[in-house]
């Protein structure tokens, strides 16, 4: 079994803050002085307040999405497949679809494992123990189709 990896997890915990920083950023680029005037703050309250607001909500509520989808959202290694559990079902890739697995190494460390089927593909580097799932995952996919 594997879930996504705490460090993606705290990433997009972080994510709401990074957006409301950069938002505050523009508005204030945008409201910079021109020639011979002041501060427009009413423009800054403007542009902060409606693409604040809009920003960052719709980040936060990305954010609870995705935190709801990983506390269910578990990845298994089967003979028949590979089967993502989700909250409402599951689904199998079966091994025969796979048609590429590409894998980077850096440092002696997965840090990219990305399956392609015949359908698409599935990126499984955000999940957690990338070196087990990789060692794993050389049990069901040909040699060959390593890349």
């Amino acid at each position: 079994m594997y879930k996504i990896s705490q460090s993606v997890i705290n990433k997009r915990k972080r994510s709401p803050f990074f957006v409301a920083l950069y938002v505050i950023g523009l508005a204030t680029l945008f409201s910079l002085p021109s020639k011979g005037a002041g501060f427009d703050w009413v423009r800054f309250t403007f542009i902060f307040g409606i693409t604040g607001v809009l920003a960052v909500g719709s980040n936060i509520l990305g954010t609870r999405r995705f935190l709801a989808f990983t506390k269910n959202h578990e990845i298994h290694l089967l003979k028949e497949g590979l089967k993502s559990i989700e909250q409402d079902g599951y689904n199998v890739l079966p091994w025969e679809n796979v048609t590429e697995v590409k894998q980077k190494i850096k440092g002696g460390k997965v840090i990219k494992l990305v399956l392609k089927a015949s359908s698409g593909s599935i990126d499984l580097s955000s999940y957690g123990k990338l070196d087990e799932l990789s060692s794993a995952l050389k049990q069901y996919v040909k040699t060959e189709l390593w890349k």
